[in-house]
């Protein structure tokens, strides 16, 4: 699905394919993800969400236990802090060129073995961040 026009993925848009592993929506103009947009996705792997329009992707992926990768580069994710909910899986973490100006040590995920946040406007990262 990369490289179309998609400005939203609502609630309940993948409701028929609870087998899906990987979903790339890339280089679209998704400016919103619904907080309930995968909940029937369990077994979702993998997320690409790059080069879109997002500002706020919070709780969006909350469901999603199996999500291992995410990628939400060259968006307009901002605010003081990022939080992808720490309970997720996730191992490897694009959240390069946004806006995010603050990384909290409880909000990292548990598992991360890459992370990229290059190219934002970090100015705070608490003492002990990335150590777990």
């Amino acid at each position: 699905m990369t490289d179309n026009q998609i400005t939203a993925i609502t609630k309940g848009a993948f409701v028929a394919l609870k087998s899906i592993h990987v979903l790339n929506f890339a280089s679209n103009k998704i400016r919103h993800v619904d907080q309930s947009a995968f909940l029937s996705n369990e077994k979702l792997r993998a997320i690409r969400l790059d080069s879109n329009a997002l500002e706020d992707i919070s709780s969006a992926f909350t469901s999603l236990s199996s999500l291992v990768l995410l990628n939400v580069s060259n968006n307009n994710i901002n605010g003081n802090y990022f939080d992808v909910t720490s309970q997720l899986r996730i191992n490897y973490l694009d959240v390069s060129n946004n806006k995010i100006r603050k990384v909290k040590n409880d909000l990292i995920p548990k598992n991360i073995t890459t992370i990229n946040l290059s190219n934002n406007l970090i100015d705070e990262i608490p003492s002990g961040t990335f150590f777990k």
